[in-house]
């Protein structure tokens, strides 16, 4: 998405940012998913080339400190989410795993009446 992060804008870039910003009004997060660029270089870039003043770019700067907080809420309660199912999938393998064991048990424990019948054939 941010491929081009850290490049270099070209002037042809830099005229189709202005284009897209005033006369298409996109917002700055649909420009930057166009330039492959994040948001905050989208934003100093229209600051820098004069094209919003300073109190617009702190605006953006704290909507998309904002968003990026709000991400970073959901990406660990999502975290805490998995983390939570793998707790309840380990405890279900271990659950299976002493079934499995308690079957292999009882499955060589020789049965009452085998013992029995082995008993009385060998008194015959």
């Amino acid at each position: 998405m941010n491929k081009r992060h850290g490049n270099k804008w070209t002037i042809p870039e830099v005229l189709a940012l202005q284009r897209e910003y005033e006369l298409l009004e996109m917002n700055i997060y649909d420009i930057a998913n166009k330039h492959q660029r994040n948001a905050t270089g989208i934003a100093y870039k229209l600051y820098n080339e004069g094209f919003i003043r300073e109190n617009l770019l702190e605006d953006y700067l704290q909507e998309i400190n904002k968003q990026v907080t709000e991400e970073s809420v959901n990406i660990v309660s999502e975290s805490s989410n998995l983390q939570n199912r793998m707790t309840h999938l380990e405890e279900n393998i271990k659950d299976i795993s002493n079934t499995i064991k308690q079957l292999l048990q009882e499955r060589q424990r020789p049965r009452v009446s085998s013992v029995r019948a082995l008993r009385c054939n060998s008194h015959l």
